[in-house]
């Protein structure tokens, strides 16, 4: 399905749709990484490692943040410059107080080692239940 912005959802952590999805809980935020790629770089290896790369398996692997699932999204719009080649969107369901916990897992997620070629912009997300449907739906945390 195609999503905003011009991408695709081509995978999911566990394998079932993501999108279009609302926040499983009220204190649910979304660790968000946009992947720009250089000439050259090959993505079908990437995409074939994308749990590892993107950080989805140390999520997976911390229960403490409430991981729910996380979905690979790739650009399919022609002709758009310093756009996003992969977006990854995460879903941590148990972000902590202040959240602490979701902001330990950004950390780590941030400290990976990308192969040359790749470039990456983190942050957090939260949806506001209130907003959704107008264009201010969301909140960077």
């Amino acid at each position: 399905m195609g999503q905003p912005g011009g991408f695709l959802e081509i995978a999911t952590y566990d394998g079932k749709p993501m999108s279009p999805a609302l926040p499983q809980t009220e204190s649910s935020v979304f660790l968000t990484s946009g992947y720009t790629l250089a000439e050259g770089v090959n993505t079908d290896e990437l995409e074939a490692t994308w749990k590892e790369w993107s950080g989805a398996d140390i999520m997976n692997s911390t229960p403490s943040v409430g991981f729910h699932n996380a979905g690979l999204y790739k650009q399919f719009t022609e002709g758009r410059t310093n756009a996003f080649t992969y977006v990854v969107r995460a879903e941590l369901t148990k972000p902590g107080e202040d959240l602490k916990d979701a902001v330990q897992v950004l950390e780590k997620v941030r400290g990976i080692k990308l192969r040359d070629g790749i470039t990456v912009d983190s942050s957090l997300f939260r949806v506001l239940p209130e907003e959704i449907g107008r264009a201010s739906c969301r909140e960077r945390v």
